[in-house]
């Protein structure tokens, strides 16, 4: 469900910044987006044994990419 709420922020974006170009409101998206750091080990269903291994920093990552979306920073 990443793609519609990246879409529906997007559209967001757009309403607040009517004339930007399509590199502008990337560049809005991406500067907009939370940071998260990686969480090693990640273990999702609880059994012990390690499922994904995180790689990257704080600021670009293999979970998280550029971060995560926030639409109420999108809108400030």
């Amino acid at each position: 469900m990443a793609s519609p709420h990246a879409a529906g922020v997007l559209a967001l974006l757009k309403s607040t910044h009517p004339h930007a170009s399509p590199a502008a409101l990337k560049a809005l998206l991406y500067a907009q987006a939370d940071d998260r750091a990686c969480t090693n080990p990640y273990d999702i269903d609880g059994d012990g044994k390690i499922d994904a291994v995180c790689e990257g920093g704080k600021n670009k990552n293999g979970f998280y990419g550029a971060g995560l979306i926030d639409a109420l920073d999108a809108v400030k």
